[in-house]
Formats: structure tokens, sequence, C-alpha cells
């Protein structure tokens, strides 16, 4: 079952309502012990950013501590997007590959998704991007902060919201153009 956009959104915000964690930069640790799982950095190889796995009752949310602060609370809030939005019951494994956090491609059938170790596929990982954007940069206080500006956003604008928000530059312009807040100008604009 595909979730809306809507229904992302909606979820996000009851998470964050619920874990107490509104404002920015939303802290991703408490988002995590709110939904009764535990926060480890472990050891990955570079391409896996990230795991959730959950076995009698137990859930961990395991994230690559060799990679940036952002990305790794990118991966964590991620994880728990496969946590709200993709578990049902019983025992788990979501397993994010680092190439497969922002964007994966290819089709469902593809040989990224049809793998022994592809645990997800490219529906779930893109509501999974999704309610991670919507945790880290939730619409209302990105609304607030834009609304506050005398300017249109510029790019100075742009890296002081991402360092605000605790994300990358990448991150926040996707979620500003996501939510219609950021438009792209077309090249002869320039």
């Amino acid at each position: 079952m595909t979730l809306s956009r809507s229904d992302i959104e909606q979820r996000a915000q009851q998470v964050l309502w619920n874990a107490g964690a509104i404002t920015a930069p939303v802290d991703i640790v408490k988002v995590v012990a709110s939904l009764g799982a535990s926060l480890h950095e472990q050891q990955f190889e570079d391409h896996v950013s990230g795991v959730l796995a959950i076995q009698g009752g137990a859930k961990h949310i395991l994230i690559n501590k060799n990679h940036h602060s952002n990305r790794k609370r990118f991966t964590a809030a991620h994880e728990c997007g496969h946590l709200v939005l993709h578990h049902v019951q019983g025992d788990g494994l979501f397993i994010d590959k680092q190439m497969q956090l922002y964007k994966r491609v290819g089709v469902p059938s593809g040989p990224e998704y049809t793998s022994q170790d592809s645990t997800t596929t490219p529906t779930q990982e893109r509501e999974a991007n999704l309610f991670a954007s919507a945790v880290l940069m939730p619409a209302p206080l990105l609304t607030q902060a834009i609304q506050r500006l005398d300017h249109d956003l510029d790019e100075d604008d742009m890296l002081t919201l991402a360092n605000a928000f605790g994300v990358s530059p990448t991150a926040m312009s996707i979620r500003l153009q996501n939510l219609g807040l950021l438009s792209i100008k077309p090249l002869d604009e320039f």
C-alpha cells in the first residue's frame, strides 16, 4: 500500500508531537526513544547507512558511525520512517545502503531490489525518505523560518536553514522544493 505525502506528513507531525520534539534542530534521539527504540552507532561498510532491527519486541536503529553527523541524523529519521510506516508486527529487518538512502533507482523487479540483501522496496524507501524529511524539517517550522526573511530565499539562507535544522543543504533544498517553498528558476533566467 502506497501512502500519500499528506498521510506521511501527518504521521511525522504526530511522532514529533508525541516526542515533544517540536523545535529545530529536531532532537532525533528523543524521537527514536519516543518510538520505543534504541539508537546505536556501529561500524559498517561505507555503503551501509543504517539498519532497523526488531526482534522479540526490542527495536534497534543502527547508524553508520563513520558518516557525517547530518547524514546520521537523516539515517536515524529514515529508519524511524520504516518503523512507523512499514513495520506491522513481529520481527523485522530493514537495511539501507548509502546509494539507496536519498534515491533508489531502477524498477521494483530490478537487481537493486531482488538481490538477497535487499530488504525494502523502492516505494518503502521513498516513503521513509519523505518521513525523515518531514521529521527533521517540519513544514510548520520551515514556513515560519522563511516568513521571517525579508527577502527571497538565497544561497546563504539555504545554508543557514540547513545548519539550523541539522541537515545537508541538498536535503534542505529538496524539502523546500517538495513543500513549494522554493522554486528553481529555468536556466535562461540566470
